[in-house]
């Protein structure tokens, strides 16, 4: 008798080949498991070195910064100089030009 489980066929009466043939079926299940925790944990490295970058903007970059120190880009945005739109816009424009 065969009956349908997350997508897959499980035989569920019991024959000599049973064991390996569950774990040819499972393989593939854990392979895409597999996967897709290797790619969140890519996207969560990812977006932690985004946020790194932000705060070295704002702040260890500036640290030595003679021309933009400490601070300079905060009054600038709150003063209507820059927006943060302009900013993100910038940073949109030079990734999708580094990955060209």
């Amino acid at each position: 008798m065969l009956t349908e489980k997350t997508g897959v066929i499980f035989e569920t009466s019991y024959t000599k080949d049973a064991p390996n043939r569950r774990i040819r079926e499972i393989e593939p299940l854990v392979g895409l498991l597999m996967e897709k925790i290797m790619n969140e944990e890519t996207k969560t490295l990812i977006l932690a070195c985004v946020s790194d970058s932000v705060i070295d903007l704002l702040y260890y970059d500036r640290k030595e910064d003679e021309d933009l120190p400490r601070g300079v880009i905060e009054e600038a945005i709150k003063n209507g100089t820059i927006t943060t739109d302009e900013i993100v816009e910038t940073f949109k424009k030079d990734l999708i030009k580094g990955l060209e």
